[in-house]
């Protein structure tokens, strides 16, 4: 499963994808996760320790799970933990499910991969909510 994060001044720490599944709960692991800065194009930030989104211009995170324990089960709920390390200003956290493949080691703005066009999840983020983890429901992405 891929996500692209795209938000207002924020530093994200880590991201945990959990599923219910049948009755019983499925943590499932990050496999590979990047950011990608539309002011330069052509770098490469997936060996970055956070991830950083639209800090001083236009910047996406992407982060990818491995779904294969949820494959081919009933899924009734799925929830995306995202930890906000620091929140600059206020702003909205948009999550768009990655409908392409990309590599973390060489993805950049300038070979982002495609997403779809509507968000699945918009948050409202405030300034207080630095250090804190929030909770996103990307239920009907999980389904699929």
């Amino acid at each position: 499963m891929n996500i692209r994060h795209v938000v207002m001044s924020a530093v994200v720490a880590w991201g945990v994808l959990s599923a219910s599944v049948q009755a019983a709960e499925v943590v499932l692991p990050l496999t590979d996760d990047a950011w990608i800065n539309g002011n330069s194009v052509d770098s490469n930030f997936g060996a970055a320790t956070s991830l950083t989104v639209h800090n001083y211009g236009p910047k996406f995170s992407l982060v990818r799970f491995d779904a294969s324990a949820i494959a081919g089960k009933v899924v009734t709920q799925a929830t995306l933990k995202v930890f906000l390390r620091s929140l600059v200003a206020a702003g909205e956290l948009t999550i768009y499910p990655i409908v392409s493949s990309w590599n973390e080691s060489s993805v950049t703005w300038a070979l982002q991969p495609a997403s779809e066009a509507n968000a699945t999840a918009n948050v409202a983020l405030t300034t207080a909510m630095a250090g804190t983890a929030i909770s996103i429901d990307v239920t009907n992405v999980a389904k699929r």
